[in-house]
């Protein structure tokens, strides 16, 4: 990852995102609510305690926040450290107490290939089994895996929400 990109992005979420984004996580059950996004940013998804935004300056990258109140930024942190560079997860490039600097996944979730009548390949299972085995190993639990947190890009599969996968007790 380019240092001076990865810089850019910060000052620009620091600068420009954190100050002007509304948003708020009002039932733990229910997905983030956005109400004021400042542009360019986009809004790239939205999970039950955090939401995903992009910039078209940085297209291979996202930023997810958590919002206000909810728990969970530093076990993911920690997640992302134990997983490290794997091709069947995101990679995270930048953490703080506030939000996380993600690698891009471009691609349909399962979910939405169900939907559509997209083939899902064996491959794609192949590659999330094999993710899933590989956090294992790395001391996670895997869980929450289901069709909206997994993504098919250029027929591989790429588990997209790690968020719930806890650190076992050594």
């Amino acid at each position: 990852m380019d240092s001076s990109l990865l810089d850019s992005l910060v000052r620009c979420v620091k600068q420009e995102l954190l100050p002007n984004l509304e948003f708020r996580s009002i039932n733990p059950h229910d997905p983030v609510k956005v109400y004021t996004l400042p542009p360019p940013w986009e809004l790239a998804g939205v999970g039950n305690y955090a939401a995903v935004f992009s910039h078209p300056k940085f297209p291979d990258l996202v930023v997810k926040i958590y919002a206000p109140g909810r728990p969970g930024i530093e076990e993911e942190i920690l997640v992302y450290q134990r997983l490290g560079q794997h091709s069947g997860f995101s990679q995270c490039f930048y953490s703080d107490d506030s939000f996380l600097i993600l690698k891009r996944i471009y691609g349909v979730t399962l979910y939405d290939c169900v939907n559509q009548g997209l083939k899902i390949s064996e491959q794609v299972i192949l590659d999330v089994d094999s993710a899933l085995e590989y956090a294992i190993q790395r001391g996670l639990r895997p869980h929450d895996v289901h069709g909206r947190n997994i993504m098919m890009q250029d027929g591989r599969g790429v588990v997209v929400d790690v968020s719930d996968f806890c650190v076992m007790m050594q």
